[in-house]
């Protein structure tokens, strides 16, 4: 949907997306820095438009036809301010829709717009959030961070959105798992179909903390560590008296790439202490700690006081699905497990940072 953006009174474009740019057949590089007035015909509607909204600060939506054409061809701007840090009028962001193809449905599109004018009230109050970060910067900065604002805001949007409906997807996933579970009266099977929910339901926490995280594309993998945690000894039905969670954690922000895989990892090893390490009621402690170490890397130690593992333990020839899932996921994020087995078990993995993530740090 064709977009832009332009400062000031004399309507300096600062801001196109490709759709806008198809729109009127020139290059984004044609169009950012030049006055809106030298880009369309002085008798455009749009000017108008554009200096009404700027004056008054009050969003505009209209219809109307361009007679120029071969045939008729209707129009519909959408504009509305975009406000300084002292609350002045900066600008102007607008969209452009031919409706031509519905003009004759004009009820449902002025529904459509309403929902438009809903979205553009929520872009306002981005704005003005963005623009208080622009006060912190030099005046270099300001014209980019303008530019970048809409696309930005619209980005953040989508991505909400996906996370939003991946989430949502897994859920009916979990459920439609634990449906078919009650059927099923072979323990084992039930027990396979009980772990398969609890790693679909560990990737469904990973989205669920970004839908809710300010930055949609990393995640603060503390918060989630303690629900992922305070969930598995729910479904394991493990009292605190019994066995005492201990959490040390480090306030690490991953990138999903990472998140995704280290959440399966610490799905598994939680639940192999919970289902092994304390048999016949047996009683003790199951800590996680998570921690940045030398430079570029962090740690994830999962470890417990319980009966340990036997002598001749190898994770590397274990053949069980949760191991297999460990060994190829630390190796996935180019990481090092390290298994100790005596005086209870400890699982350590090492593993580099993303980039991002480790600027973060």
């Amino acid at each position: 949907m064709p977009m832009a953006a332009v400062e000031g009174a004399g309507h300096i474009v600062r801001y196109v997306n490709p759709a806008f740019g198809l729109l009127l057949g020139k290059t984004r590089k044609e169009l950012i820095g030049n006055a809106f007035s030298g880009i369309v015909p002085t008798e455009n509607e749009c000017l108008s438009l554009l200096d009404r909204v700027y004056q008054t600060g009050r969003a505009e939506i209209h219809t109307g036809q361009e007679e120029s054409a071969a045939r008729p061809l209707y129009w519909s701007y959408a504009m509305w301010p975009v406000l300084a840090a002292d609350s002045r009028i900066a600008g102007v962001m607008f969209q452009v829709t031919e409706t031509t193809p519905f003009h004759q449905q004009a009820i449902t599109m002025n529904q459509a717009l309403m929902v438009a004018s809903v979205r553009q009230h929520e872009l306002t109050e981005a704005a003005e959030t963005l623009n208080e970060q622009l006060e912190r910067a030099n005046e270099g900065l300001k014209r980019l961070a303008f530019a970048a604002r809409a696309s930005v805001v619209e980005r953040d949007v989508l991505l909400r959105e996906v996370h939003h409906r991946v989430k949502n997807n897994l859920q009916v996933i979990v459920s439609l798992l634990n449906l078919q579970s009650h059927q099923i009266t072979e323990p084992a099977l039930r027990g396979a179909f009980q772990e398969t929910q609890n790693r679909v339901r560990a990737i469904a926490g990973i989205h669920e903390t970004l839908y809710r995280f300010a930055d949609m594309a990393r995640i603060d993998f503390s918060a989630y560590l303690q629900q992922l945690v305070r969930d598995l000894f729910s479904v394991y039905g493990v009292e605190d008296e019994r066995i005492r969670p201990i959490m040390k954690l480090e306030d690490v922000v991953l990138e999903i790439t990472q998140a995704v895989p280290l959440g399966l990892i610490l799905n598994e090893l939680v639940t192999n202490c919970l289902k092994y390490a304390f048999p016949n009621g047996r009683s003790g402690q199951v800590g996680v700690e998570l921690s940045y170490r030398e430079e570029g890397w962090a740690q994830l130690r999962v470890w417990d006081d319980g009966q340990g593992l036997p002598a001749d333990f190898d994770e590397r020839q274990i053949q069980s699905m949760g191991m297999t899932l460990v060994r190829i996921l630390t190796g996935q994020m180019n990481g090092r497990l390290h298994v100790q087995g005596t005086g209870g078990t400890e699982f350590r993995i090492d593993f580099p940072l993303a980039v991002h993530s480790g600027e973060a740090a």
